[in-house]
């Protein structure tokens, strides 16, 4: 977050504006830092394994020794990817989330409006949000449908690794269909045993997505509370 000290337009620069232009670097840096961590964990895995077993040759058969490395083999094309990407997965949605709340506190105060409560009524957040946007602040959450149908994809796969495990047939049918198809950059995925699998190209597809839709909404909401706000 830059340091506005003093600046007496701070009141609103420091706003959900700021947050945005935070969430615009700080993803960046955060996609680069995952997609570099994978190759160097599985190197580290490998050369401790190395060592571990070179320790042990006296100890144990090859035959063990080669059980464990097929093992390991099978963990860094299934487990330890799933776990390092679809946690990235789980921050791109949380991404979404603070922005979509960030915004709708900017929206109430400016245009003093009722704030927005997720609590309240039935549905999803983004059900909620795209409600709040739309009929209280004059504001369209999504700039298209197909950006609002790409948080869907994000959502349900964030909620796939959070609440099932990855598994795969837990997954919406259409998804699987995507996953299968191999169309579609949001469900670049690999299927391994009962659990899909996020490629690094999904992990980057969905931090385009949030980048460009977080830019979209801080235009539509900076029009909204009307650019002299901002001087």
């Amino acid at each position: 977050m830059p340091d506005v000290g003093n600046d007496p337009s701070a009141e609103h620069t420091s706003g959900a504006t700021l947050e945005y232009a935070a969430l615009s670097s700080g993803l960046t840096r955060y996609l680069e830092s995952v997609e570099m961590f994978f190759p160097y964990a599985a190197a580290q895995l490998s050369l401790r394994q190395h060592a571990e077993h070179a320790a042990g040759a006296d100890v144990y058969f090859e035959e063990e020794l080669d059980s464990e490395r097929a093992q390991l083999q099978d963990e860094l094309l299934g487990v330890v990817p799933r776990a390092i990407r679809g946690s990235a997965l789980v921050v791109l949605f949380s991404a979404f989330e603070s922005t979509v709340m960030d915004f709708s506190k900017e929206l109430s105060s400016e245009l003093e409006l009722p704030p927005f409560d997720p609590s309240s009524k039935k549905g999803t957040l983004l059900e909620k949000a795209n409600r709040y946007y739309s009929d209280t602040c004059g504001v369209q959450l999504f700039s298209s449908p197909v950006e609002k149908r790409g948080i869907e994809i994000l959502r349900r796969l964030r909620n796939s690794f959070v609440h099932k495990q990855s598994t795969f047939l837990a997954l919406p049918e259409e998804i699987q269909a995507s996953i299968i198809a191999r169309k579609n950059r949001l469900t670049n995925c690999q299927v391994h045993g009962h659990f899909w699998v996020p490629n690094m190209g999904c992990v980057r597809a969905h931090g385009e997505l949030v980048h460009t839709w977080a830019h979209s909404l801080c235009g539509r909401v900076v029009h909204r509370v009307g650019p002299e706000a901002y001087l």
